[in-house]
């Protein structure tokens, strides 16, 4: 059976270790690569081709709609995942 590929997009570095490794010990998982900075994400995805990505909502200058809306733009097949925290439950 073939493990799902994942690449993780977060601009806390906490938030990727620690998603990171709650992945990591599923066997039908495989964290392929982490990103902190919105502007390569596109870039390491459409190179490393990952079945889902797990994107933050909120990353810095480029938002993670904005990145999305890259992807599908440049023809991205990943799955999306939009995973955020914030203070404000607004």
């Amino acid at each position: 059976m073939s493990r799902t590929t994942i690449l993780l997009a977060d601009d806390n570095s906490s938030v990727l270790i620690h998603v990171s490794k709650m992945l990591d010990k599923e066997k039908n998982y495989h964290v392929i690569g982490t990103i902190s900075d919105g502007a390569t994400v596109v870039r390491d995805s459409l190179r490393l081709r990952p079945d889902v990505i797990i994107l933050d909502i909120s990353m810095g200058e480029l938002s993670g709609i904005d990145i999305a809306r890259q992807l599908c733009d440049a023809g991205c097949n990943a799955k999306i995942i939009f995973l955020t925290v914030h203070e404000d439950a607004d």
